[in-house]
């Protein structure tokens, strides 16, 4: 779980009009290096060790009730039936908000977590604002933030010295440079940026309708299982709907058990297969990962030579609201594979 999500993904520092001079760091270093943090994630995974065991056991003693009323259930009365099966529901509905109330949103963990992280955030922006005033930066990103950096020279990262900046101040002294001992690189600041449409890239690569065909494949496989497992679920609540009237309570039960577990079955299959980290994602990700990798060495060449420090992605950036077309460096990018048009590139 993250526990921690910079809100702010830029510092703005304003010294007058001039060059704009920015860098980056990456806030998971720096949140990782505090030593707040690992005492506030300790505390928040106590907390959590102990709901979860408390609903683990809420979730052995549903278990239990379930078998018995399966083991039971022929022998039982109508109304002693009912009446289990009210007490399995109501133990559901328990440990629905019993685990809503821990660990959903706005719940007791996320508010423990809002709690101990706060006071370490603005620890970590006043470090940030103090290397941005030292450093006369007007734009600090954080490469944790939704922002993508395709490209970016080690040179202007700021990650070390905000990890400095918060760590306890030495004695006078005391951090003096030991004889012999290499000074580390201060990072410079970047005045150059520029960005691409890596969609628009990709989708020019002829290796990518390559991509599209297998997929297309891979989940054709899927879905005639997909619709099979459908037409059976279809058919079992057509036969319900059908029989209804003449079924008798128990048969009804049964019923209905069947159609649910089928429900399920579907449910499953949809998630393991076409969910957000289901096998079809995951392929996707698998058959793309070569082609990104081509797109980011080819952006690299290009920024190197147009001596650009900064290049982000735009294609999923919806907080790049407006950019100027003259920094699009996407057709530099398709030259540098061999796959440009001359009369598409922007000098």
């Amino acid at each position: 779980m993250r526990f921690f999500s910079i809100s702010i993904i830029l510092i703005l520092c304003v010294y007058g009009v001039h060059a704009q001079k920015y860098g980056y760091f990456d806030s998971r270093v720096v949140i990782q290096s505090l030593l707040e943090y690992k005492d506030a994630q300790k505390e928040l995974d106590k907390f959590a060790e102990t709901w979860k065991n408390e609903l683990d056991q809420k979730y052995k003693t549903l278990e239990d009730l379930q078998e018995t009323y399966a083991s039971k259930e022929i022998l039982l009365k109508p109304s002693d039936r009912q009446k289990q099966l009210q007490n399995i529901y109501d133990l559901e509905l328990e440990i629905e908000e019993y685990r809503q109330s821990k660990f959903g949103y706005e719940g007791a963990l996320y508010l423990k977590r809002q709690a101990l992280i706060e006071p370490i955030q603005e620890k970590i922006f006043e470090g940030v604002s103090s290397v941005c005033r030292k450093n006369r930066l007007e734009f600090l990103f954080d490469k944790a933030s939704s922002i993508v950096i395709i490209y970016s020279d080690p040179i202007h990262n700021y990650t070390k010295l905000i990890t400095a900046e918060l760590e306890p101040k030495e004695e006078e002294g005391e951090e003096e440079q030991q004889y012999g001992q290499k000074e580390e690189v201060k990072p410079e600041p970047a005045e150059y940026a520029g960005y691409i449409n890596s969609d628009y890239v990709l989708k020019k690569m002829p290796e990518y309708q390559d991509v599209l065909n297998e997929l297309e494949n891979y989940e054709g496989m899927w879905k005639h299982n997909f619709d099979s497992l459908n037409l059976q679920l279809d058919s079992l609540n057509d036969v319900f709907k059908k029989d209804e009237v003449y079924l008798t309570s128990e048969m009804k039960d049964i019923r209905v058990k069947e159609i649910n577990k089928k429900k399920e079955e579907v449910r499953k299959f949809q998630v393991d297969k076409y969910g957000p980290e289901g096998e079809v994602f995951t392929k996707r990700l698998e058959l793309l990962k070569p082609l990104q990798e081509k797109i980011y060495e080819s952006t690299e060449k290009v920024a190197q030579e147009k001596n650009v420090h900064f290049v982000f992605d735009k294609t999923d950036d919806h907080s790049m609201f407006y950019v100027n077309p003259v920094y699009d460096y996407s057709d530099y990018v398709l030259e540098e594979m061999g796959l440009g048009e001359q009369e598409d590139i922007v000098r």
